[in-house]
């Protein structure tokens, strides 16, 4: 037999009790029990076989047979200054939504579309797109973040949403401390993994950032992506990006990675360790990237160039990664300072 999360739910008498004898709701017994909707009542009803007609309120032609229903002030009270949804008031009169929307287009009080109800009762998530915040997004969309936005069918509609995702659970904590301040664990989620994603690679457990749909975000969506006509869009590098050390700083913990090469030669007295450093820029064509490291060189005299990198004799994407050049790798981790998260450290070598 199945058994319910709810304890009362199995307890057959409890439910005969308020059912069968007491005639309950069904809205009622799922308060009671502490469930959140009364369908979980229905089906404990069926599954201990008990014959609880669920009780209807009675229709009244001009007006509700819920008293508080037929006090316009009552009604904009919750709705428009409270703010609360037809859910919540339905839920403070024992009714149901359908019956409390019944009776705001009666009483001519404008309803919410279904947008409109999620943006208007949500709490922020403490994001502003300021300077320094843009420079932070600017070096994530240089990496693995992404804008995202609703798509139905071929048409992309909403405002953008910034997301990103890591395995290193202090990285990502990191990030949205400095995008959400005191809201950013609201922010993140977990992703158990496990899941082949492709031949031969099983996805790690993971960490994501999300932050709501933002107005803010729109100019920037349409700054950083190309949309075609069949909906899908693809990223590029705008010809405006502004970057400052926090853009190169996340960059780098996004799509950087280093090693050490150890160069030998006839004669050994040559031979030394070089480090070097190198940007997984495969998802960007090769003239952005000449543009971009253009920009770099202007802004902090670091040396960059693209080169095509393959794989196992294949290429991803474009095939082009920017590597930094080997005297100028001291300079780039002087730019971005020391390393602000234990699971990144390794790429500081």
């Amino acid at each position: 037999m199945y058994y319910s999360k709810y304890p009362l739910l199995n307890d057959y008498e409890w439910l005969r009790q308020k059912a069968v004898t007491e005639k309950l709701s069904y809205s009622k017994i799922a308060k009671l029990a502490n469930v959140k909707h009364h369908q979980s009542v229905c089906q404990a009803l069926k599954r201990h076989r008990l014959f609880a007609p669920r009780r209807i309120s009675p229709k009244i032609i001009g007006k509700s047979f819920y008293e508080e229903l037929n006090n316009p002030e009552w009604l904009k009270q919750k709705y428009c200054i409270e703010k609360l949804s037809t859910i919540q008031i339905a839920k403070l009169i024992d009714a149901n939504c359908g019956v409390v929307r019944q009776s705001l287009l009666r009483h001519n009080i404008p309803v919410r579309n279904k947008s409109e109800g999620h943006l208007y009762i949500r709490e922020g998530d403490g994001f502003e797109l300021n300077k320094r915040n843009l420079y932070i997004i600017n070096g994530g969309l240089l990496g693995d973040a992404t804008l995202r936005r609703n798509k139905n069918g071929k048409k992309l509609y909403g405002n953008p949403a910034y997301s990103k995702k890591s395995v290193c659970e202090d990285y990502i904590e990191y990030e949205a401390k400095l995008l959400f301040g005191e809201k950013w664990e609201d922010r993140i989620s977990y992703f158990k993994g496990g899941e082949k994603v492709f031949d031969k690679y099983i996805s790690k457990p993971s960490y994501a950032l999300t932050s709501l749909n933002h107005t803010s975000l729109l100019p920037l969506f349409n700054k950083w992506y190309v949309v075609d006509e069949e909906g899908f869009k693809k990223k590029v590098i705008p010809h405006d990006i502004e970057i400052d050390k926090d853009t190169l700083l996340h960059w780098f913990m996004d799509d950087g990675y280093t090693y050490k090469a150890h160069r030998c030669y006839q004669n050994s007295k040559y031979n030394h360790e070089e480090l070097r450093m190198y940007f997984c820029t495969q998802s960007f064509e090769k003239d952005e990237l000449f543009f971009l490291v253009d920009i770099i060189y202007k802004l902090f005299s670091i040396k960059m160039t693209p080169r095509m990198h393959k794989r196992n004799n294949k290429t991803q994407g474009t095939g082009y990664e920017i590597e930094v050049k080997i005297k100028d790798v001291p300079l780039f981790y002087e730019v971005i300072g020391d390393c602000p998260v234990p699971s990144m450290q390794y790429k500081w070598k």
